[in-house]
């Protein structure tokens, strides 16, 4: 792609049209919704590839036979022939593939700037000129062989690296997606309608269930609830919301309803932004990749005069020896490697990082990795499993079963791992009915009915700020279990039963089993290693 600035009135865009297609470029608007010249170019490749294939396979069957013809003895006039044929399927090979590094060559040549296609173009030219010259004379060395190959290979790196970075785009885009692609906009009316988020405007009002995703930044207007912000910030934690408070899009509403009014979607919202600067980091030239250019250029220059220094070397030796040093410098001297490998490195580690969710808002980071320094981790779901679990219990195994048939009806992590742990421990010794649950500060509170007892009971589930709220007393001996859970970075909950704290649990989030060997490992190689956190020292 290709952004344009112009003054309309001082160069038509026409003119610019004009010039690009005489640098072997058709100019067409930008359309992101489709991808039609992607398939077009990757077709015009591989048709590319396959003729060129074909040409270099017949071109070396043919060289074998003369190869082997040198050992084994071959008739002259055979040779001759054998040396047309091939000349001709290399000429082919070179003018119809091949094209394209001409095309290349042209435009360096107009716009005076020097490209890799500039050495290939010049190798092909020579080497196809003096073979074609020496088959004809029945003289000298041939170099179709090598020719139809050299436009084979070249081809062949070139779509590997059109297809790398079609991947990486692709990839990229697919992280341009974690937003809903539909909202629930509510009408003047009450009425709730599903629309495309891009049909969204500002001032909008939109209702976001528990489960959903936020479709658009916006301020809350409606409901309080809780929110997993990970896609943006990496913390699983939930953050709490409430009338008053902005929101952004691609975070998770986990506990209850809630109504936003529209402030900004897509690229105007802050996940788009990020996304953008992904999707351009994939377009812009890294400093190594802009170091290979300039290298390139100097390198063109440095081949041409090489092969022109070889060629006086030789000449006294004949206009055939010295034709031929020049012309297999030029041909070995292709910058293959310079031309495809730094650009197709950035392009491949990119795509792949955002396969993995990792996102390279600049290619020049990957070059930073390159050298040690200091490197800072965030904790939750980076060092850890970013999932909370019960890692210590205290108490009554029965009871924190019992809590988690009150947990059941609420979405959100604390609940979500006495509900795990207790589906380890089994069912309750009784059969029991929930009646009534609710959400208080700091946890839950509700009445279930078990089988030992006719009448209702009351428990509570939630810290100890919940327990004083409700004016539970909790004893020394969990007080001091307490301190214990604290100790170990976990986080103490308690469970009372009908007034009477009977049980507890420690939730942490456990730490990857990679992590410390991923550590040791950075460690080893240089690095200094810190975390940067919100937690408890």
């Amino acid at each position: 792609t290709i952004r344009l600035v112009y003054w309309p009135e001082r160069q038509p865009l026409s003119e610019i049209a004009r010039f690009l297609d005489q640098l072997g470029y058709q100019l067409a608007p930008f359309d992101p919704s489709r991808n039609d010249h992607v398939g077009l170019e990757n077709r015009r490749l591989l048709a590319q590839i396959a003729i060129a294939g074909f040409l270099a396979m017949n071109a070396m069957w043919i060289a074998i036979a003369l190869y082997a013809g040198q050992f084994t003895g071959v008739a002259e006039e055979h040779r001759y022939f054998l040396g047309l044929i091939g000349s001709t399927l290399g000429l082919a090979a070179v003018s119809i593939p091949g094209r394209t590094f001409f095309v290349g060559a042209l435009s360096a040549l107009k716009t005076r700037t020097p490209h890799m296609d500039l050495p290939v173009a010049l190798g092909l030219s020579v080497g196809t000129a003096v073979g074609s010259w020496n088959a004809l004379a029945g003289t000298g060395d041939v170099y179709f062989d090598s020719l139809a190959t050299l436009v084979f290979l070249l081809l062949v790196g070139r779509w590997i690296q059109f297809r790398q970075q079609q991947r990486a785009s692709h990839a990229v885009d697919m992280l341009l997606r974690l937003t809903p692609q539909h909202a629930d906009i509510v009408r003047a009316d009450g009425s709730i309608e599903t629309v495309s988020v891009e049909s969204l405007k500002e001032g909008d009002v939109v209702q976001v269930n528990a489960g959903d995703s936020v479709p658009a930044d916006g301020d809350v207007i409606v409901g309080n609830s809780k929110l997993n912000r990970a896609l943006l910030t990496g913390e699983s934690t939930p953050v709490a919301c409430a009338v008053g408070d902005k929101i952004d899009a691609g975070t998770l509403n986990i506990v209850s309803p809630i109504r936003i009014r529209v402030a900004a979607t897509g690229a105007k919202s802050r996940i788009g932004r990020v996304m953008e600067t992904v999707a351009s980091a994939l377009e812009e030239k890294t400093p190594i990749v802009l170091l290979a250019d300039r290298i390139g250029g100097v390198f063109v220059f440095a081949v041409m005069g090489l092969a022109a220094i070889a060629f006086l070397y030789w000449f006294p030796a004949g206009l055939a020896t010295a034709t031929a040093h020049s012309t297999a410098l030029l041909i070995v001297a292709c910058p293959c490697a310079l031309a495809l490998a730094t650009p197709l490195a950035i392009a491949v580690g990119l795509g792949r990082a955002a396969k993995r969710g990792i996102l390279v808002r600049d290619g020049s980071a990957l070059q930073h990795l390159a050298r040690t320094g200091q490197i800072w981790f965030d904790k939750t779901g980076t060092l850890t499993e970013g999932k909370q679990a019960v890692t210590s219990t205290f108490g009554s195994t029965d009871d924190i079963v019992l809590a988690s048939r009150l947990e059941q009806s609420f979405k959100h992590p604390i609940a979500e791992a006495i509900v795990r742990y207790a589906a380890v421990l089994g069912s309750p010794g009784t059969s029991v009915n929930v009646v009534s649950c609710c959400a208080v500060d700091g946890g839950i509170q509700g009445t279930f009915v078990d089988a030992r007892s006719s009448h209702p009971r009351q428990m509570a589930v939630g810290n100890l700020r919940c327990m004083e709220s409700l004016q539970i007393e909790v004893d020394a001996a969990f007080l001091s279990t307490e301190l214990n859970c604290i100790s170990n970075g976990e986080t103490p909950i308690y469970i009372s039963v009908d007034g009477r704290v009977t049980a507890m649990v420690g939730i942490s989030d456990p730490t990857r089993a990679s992590a410390v060997r991923a550590v040791e490992r950075l460690v080893k190689q240089g690095w200094q290693v810190g975390i940067l956190s919100g937690d408890h020292p």
